[in-house]
């Protein structure tokens, strides 16, 4: 699967690809919980599908010419990506957050 003429670009797949696969045996190894998992995958895919993508889409369609938006059009476009950032952000501290206080909680009571 190398490609003889580009083989920097093989080498970043690669490097990509290994990095990926350590950080999910790392999370798989650590996490006791699914909770925290599925919690986090929820919070960052959920608000990338429904907010940021859809609202980044709409804004590059104006970028490049495909769609002629005034100012106050283009405005909930931004609405959506910026809501959808600070939101997937204050969702990912909250499932971190409950899950390291859950964790103190239980080595006090142990």
């Amino acid at each position: 699967v190398f490609d003889p003429v580009q083989p920097i670009r093989a080498v970043w797949k690669i490097a990509i690809t290994s990095i990926l696969i350590f950080l999910t045996f790392l999370i798989a190894v650590l996490v006791d919980n699914l909770d925290v998992v599925f919690g986090l995958t929820g919070s960052t895919g959920a608000t990338l599908v429904k907010f940021i993508i859809p609202g980044w889409i709409y804004i590059m369609l104006h970028r490049q010419g495909v769609v002629s938006l005034t100012v106050a059009q283009q405005l909930p476009a931004y609405m959506l990506v910026v809501g959808g950032v600070l939101i997937g952000t204050a969702s990912t501290f909250v499932i971190i957050y409950e899950a390291f206080a859950g964790s103190l909680e239980d080595d006090n009571f142990s």
